[in-house]
């Protein structure tokens, strides 16, 4: 990686539409992806779990991918990471 280019993590996390009721993502990764190609391959590896395909993706900025899909939408998204090592109050602390 070159001297000032982002590093990104990818995450991709699927809602239901059209409810009142939920407040958050139904699916969603567990850790970040190094590649927008394998957080692509997550959401459309859970859509086949569901039999709701195929997703119909529109970009919507930078970092950003929302798919359609029978009763939810998708999203794909990246993340800056930090740069440098972790701070030692962080090191060892699982999610």
């Amino acid at each position: 990686m070159s001297e000032g280019e982002e590093r990104r993590g990818w995450a991709a996390m699927i809602f239901p539409a059209g409810s009142a009721d939920v407040f958050g993502a139904v699916r969603g990764s567990r850790q970040l992806h190094w590649t927008r190609e394998a957080a692509f391959k997550e959401a459309e590896a859970w859509v086949a779990e569901m039999r709701a395909g195929p997703i119909r993706w529109e970009s919507v900025g930078d970092g950003i991918m929302i798919g359609r899909i029978r009763g939810y939408g998708v999203v794909v998204r990246s993340v800056l990471l930090p740069l440098g090592p972790p701070p030692p109050s962080v090191e060892g602390e699982s999610a």
